[in-house]
């Protein structure tokens, strides 16, 4: 038989333990009686931009039907190296090389150029030495003799010549100063730039006068013959940087 005094004492022990019980459970569902609200930010991503410059080349050649000169094109990919090589040209043709540029990345470049152009003679042969000997035993090549004429279309201005004009060719020795003057031009994501070289070897040979244009009064008789088997050769490296003032 249990005593009044054990009764009690389990009594109190048993609301202890409902106390404790009923604590733990009001603190475990307390969050829930005011107010809350949640946002999240996930796939937060930091995705660098791309400069990307393709060049396509093409070229023309017109020709006498009796001159079995010739255009070859060669296209790499992606515009590395491409080139147009004419051979066996004489008096009387003409030709262009257009190169395409465009900025296939999705952020705005400054486009730049470099350029070289070398002439080789290759040796001469007998009437070639029989015309340097007429003209004071001076060689002259296709960098003299050779007419050229550049002409730029951008997004916002059609076709306008910038080494040249309309009417009238200037020597190949001007072309490499004239393209490596070309720089900080802005080009857009999916703009184009077109660079059109026009060439013409005419059929009576001048060299071009003080004024440095062909086809003006000043310009002076050569022996055609002076140019047989010369070769010149233009290379150029196109540039799209992301900032201005670039040296290359």
């Amino acid at each position: 038989m249990v005593s009044k005094g054990k009764k009690l004492k389990i009594s109190v022990i048993l609301m202890n333990v409902m106390v404790i019980a009923l604590v733990a459970v009001l603190a475990g569902v307390g969050v829930y009686f005011y107010f809350s609200d949640r946002e999240t930010s996930i796939g937060n991503k930091i995705t660098a931009g791309s400069l990307d410059l393709t060049s396509v080349i093409d070229g023309t050649y017109a020709q006498p039907d009796n001159v079995k000169g010739s255009m070859a094109k060669s296209e790499q990919g992606d515009g590395l190296n491409d080139s147009v090589v004419f051979d066996k040209i004489a008096p009387g043709d003409s030709g262009s090389i257009t190169w395409t540029l465009k900025n296939i990345g999705n952020i705005r470049g400054f486009l730049a150029i470099t350029a070289t152009v070398q002439s080789d003679t290759n040796g001469t042969t007998e009437p070639e030495d029989e015309a340097i000997s007429e003209n004071a035993d001076t060689d002259l090549n296709l960098v003299d003799l050779l007419g050229v004429r550049l002409a730029i279309t951008t997004p916002t201005q059609a076709a306008t010549y910038i080494l040249g004009d309309s009417y009238n060719y200037v020597p190949l020795s001007q072309l490499e100063a004239k393209l490596d003057s070309q720089k900080d031009w802005q080009l857009d994501p999916d703009e184009t730039y077109v660079y059109k070289l026009e060439w013409s070897l005419p059929t009576d040979v001048k060299a071009a006068g003080e004024d440095g244009k062909f086809g003006t009064e000043d310009d002076v008789q050569i022996n055609d013959n002076i140019l047989q088997t010369d070769t010149s050769t233009i290379d150029m490296t196109f540039y799209l940087d992301q900032t201005q003032g670039q040296t290359h």
